[in-house]
């Protein structure tokens, strides 16, 4: 009897378990929304023929890697990553440095996983790579994002860019804009 008991008790301690956990996934997402610093990133030229894979832009950036200082330790593949970040003088984001364990003297750093290695640069993928977007509005924004980026001379200019919220290693985006303007809004006002 009392086995059934402790089986029952423990079911039920499992089930709340699973239960609460996905609050607290929501709640620690949605508390870099609210309390993270804005970081503006400036995606590298999108790829005509793949920006979009279903509901989602894939977005690559120039600043997926670091030259290490010298006498910093090397990253071997496929280890995480802790990376500060700083603005550029045009206010745009770039990689500071690269930690093996999370910063202490600042909230503002991205977790994330190495790719490989070459010489003293460390690659990697920033952990906010796919934006999702109605599919309805994904032919129009690949063609816009074709325009903004390779009929200015490859110069990319502040045409593309988002907002990133930061915070304790997570990284979420807050916003992706074209010219200026959210996105959504952008689609909206410049349908054809």
């Amino acid at each position: 009897m009392n086995t059934n008991i402790i089986r029952t008790l423990l079911f039920f301690v499992v089930m709340i378990g699973y239960l609460l956990f996905p609050f607290y996934s929501i709640s620690s997402y949605q508390n870099v929304l609210t309390d993270g610093e804005v970081f503006r990133f400036r995606p590298a030229p999108v790829d005509p023929y793949d920006a979009f894979r279903g509901k989602y832009v894939r977005l690559d950036f120039p600043q997926n890697r670091l030259v290490l200082e010298k006498g910093q330790a090397t990253f071997k593949r496929d280890q995480d990553i802790f990376l500060t970040l700083k603005e550029d003088s045009l206010g745009y984001t770039q990689i500071d440095k690269a930690f093996h364990r999370a910063p202490e003297n600042t909230p503002n750093y991205i977790k994330t996983r190495t790719l490989y290695n070459i010489g003293s640069s460390v690659y990697f993928q920033l952990p906010f790579d796919k934006y999702f977007l109605n599919e309805e509005l994904a032919p129009l924004a690949e063609k816009k994002a074709r325009e903004l980026t390779w009929n200015r001379d490859g110069n990319n200019q502040a045409s593309i860019y988002m907002d990133v919220r930061v915070k304790n290693g997570k990284a979420l985006i807050e916003e992706l804009y074209f010219e200026g303007i959210p996105i959504k809004e952008y689609l909206h006002t410049n349908e054809k």
